[in-house]
C-alpha cells in the first residue's frame, strides 16, 4: 500500500468557493496510474500538495492501483513534494519538449 508518510489536516487546506490545488491520474496502464498535481502558486509550500497526494494515495490504494509521478528533472518543487509523500526514483528517463505556434 502507497500512504505518504504523515496525517495532515483537513481543516488547514480548504478555502470556501476556491480551489487552488487539484490531483488527478491523467492516464492509466494495467494498474498503474499517472497522477497530475497542480497548486495555485500563491498557496504553495502549505503542504497542499502533500494532502491532495495522500487522499489520491489512499483511493487508489483501495483500488489496487500502484501511483506514479512523474516529473521533469529540473522541476525541483514537484521532486520534494514526491519525496516527501514518500515516492521514490525508480527511472530516469529524457523527456522532450516542442512548442506549437
Amino acid at each position: 500500500m502507497f500512504r505518504c508518510g504523515r496525517k495532515l489536516q483537513n481543516n488547514k487546506k480548504r478555502k470556501a468557493g476556491r480551489i487552488v490545488g487539484i490531483i488527478f491520474g491523467s492516464a492509466r496502464y494495467e494498474n498503474i496510474i499517472a497522477v497530475d498535481i497542480e497548486v495555485e502558486e500563491t498557496y504553495r509550500r502549505r503542504d497542499i500538495a502533500a494532502f491532495l497526494t495522500e487522499h489520491m494515495l489512499n483511493n487508489c490504494s483501495e483500488e489496487n492501483l500502484t501511483v506514479q509521478w512523474d516529473c521533469v528533472e529540473s522541476n525541483s518543487a514537484s521532486r520534494m513534494a514526491a519525496e516527501k509523500c514518500s515516492f521514490h526514483l525508480f527511472k530516469k528517463r529524457p523527456y522532450y519538449w516542442f512548442e506549437i505556434s
